[in-house]
């Protein structure tokens, strides 16, 4: 009888509350997409911005004090400062101070660089990989969150038929202490019925162990607070499932592809100069005293000018590049090539697996219908003493196996269709 209540409380206590398979893949969509690909996102717009703020002019400050502890000795010819020196000789001078300092402002803007729209691009191919990549994680995370929903529907499955059987049982075994006290039987059925009652209670166990079990794997999934009841069906599960059409992987392989590609074709502009202007304002100090806040020792200094960057050293790589992207191109168009392929053979196997499974679960289906009638009659000519425990034993685990079968070939579609 203990059994009989547990198993009562346990079944009001899953009906507690309810989780649909919509229920999931909300929650699974919203974790996926909100934190992980928002930032992901993000990412890659700053790199795209951080890109093209290379176009913009690069302003600078600089500013240094130094303190010569020994004022260089530069040798200089006599005859520049004495018309009478004789030729060749030289005289020392020293041209700095024991203090000098510089403060200004710098700019370098970059007229004309091959490389920046380049980068942009990359970055922009980037951002679309690592969108890419969040899709196919999120499409993984949606899989593995409904197969573990399968299971623990069909844990639960197994469950409420073992608790049904273990109170059926329990109500042979009353009925088979009836009939040994009243002498239709001997001491050996009814030890049998007591013992086929054990067994299902053994049942029970391992079916409570295996629904927790699937329960605690399901919460990796979605957050369960308490024991939940599994509202979705596994038909409702399996025509609800929608992927679409397009294949992420196909989708990454070739957005890598595109990025060799562009860099492929830039790679001609690698050769053209960088055009740069520049632009300094400042002033210097020099003297031999520390007195910087002095503005009679600062002197001013000013320039603009153009320069002009050729890569020499480019030209001859030029060649060697243009082979090894050639090179990368097509090793990703095979893969491109292979994976469509890979993906048309598995399309059409797993329809024609998915047919016949369909047509495998409505016949086993049938089959369980029939068993579960042949129960039913062997439990009526049981309770009128027409048939022995033993035929009945037959029905049962008949129609257990029955069962079995069918979750299986359950769970084998929800695989199929998955993958």
């Amino acid at each position: 009888m203990k059994i009989y209540i547990l198993s009562f409380f346990f079944t009001c206590a899953v009906g507690a509350q309810n989780l649909s398979i919509e229920d999931l893949w909300n929650q699974q969509q919203q974790l996926s997409s909100s934190k992980e690909q928002e930032a992901l996102f993000d990412l890659g717009t700053l790199k795209i911005k951080t890109e093209k703020g290379r176009r913009l002019p690069v302003i600078t400050g600089e500013a240094n004090l130094q303190r010569n502890l020994i004022v260089p000795v530069t040798p200089v010819p006599s005859i520049a400062f004495d018309p009478t020196a004789q030729a060749g000789d030289i005289t020392p001078l020293k041209f700095a101070t024991d203090w000098s300092a510089k403060a200004g402002i710098q700019l370098a803007w970059d007229l004309f660089n091959p490389n920046t729209q380049l980068a942009i691009e990359t970055a922009k191919l980037e951002q679309k990989g690592d969108q890419l990549q969040s899709n196919l994680d999120a499409e993984d995370l949606k899989k593995n969150a409904t197969k573990a929903y399968g299971k623990a529907l069909l844990a639960q499955k197994q469950y409420d038929a073992a608790v049904q059987d273990t109170i059926l049982y329990h109500k042979i075994v009353e009925v088979s202490k009836l009939r040994f006290t009243a002498g239709r039987i001997g001491i050996l059925e009814h030890n049998r019925a007591v013992q086929t009652q054990m067994q299902k209670q053994n049942q029970w166990v391992e079916a409570y162990q295996v629904y927790v079990n699937s329960l605690m794997e399901l919460g990796r999934y979605h957050n369960l607070e308490n024991v939940v009841q599994l509202s979705s069906s596994m038909e409702e599960i399996v025509a609800a499932l929608q992927f679409g059409e397009t294949n992420f992987k196909e989708e990454k392989i070739e957005n890598e592809r595109n990025k060799i590609v562009m860099q492929r074709q830039n790679l001609t502009k690698e050769l053209l100069p960088t055009l740069t202007f520049n632009a300094y304002y400042g002033a210097q100090y020099f003297d031999n005293s520390l007195a910087v806040f002095s503005g009679d020792q600062w002197f001013g200094s000013s320039y603009v000018n153009l320069g002009l960057k050729l890569p020499i050293s480019n030209t001859f790589q030029y060649q060697l590049k243009t082979k090894r992207f050639k090179k990368q191109e097509e090793i990703y168009s095979y893969q491109l090539e292979e994976e469509q392929k890979k993906n048309r053979i598995d399309k059409a196997q797993k329809e024609q697996k998915i047919t016949a499974l369909k047509q495998k679960w409505e016949l086993s289906r049938e089959m369980d219908k029939l068993a579960s009638s042949s129960v039913e009659t062997a439990q009526k000519q049981f309770d009128e003493g027409r048939i022995l425990i033993q035929q009945l034993n037959e029905e049962v685990s008949n129609s257990w196996s029955m069962n079995k079968q069918t979750w299986q070939i359950m769970y084998d579609c929800l695989e199929a269709v998955l993958d």
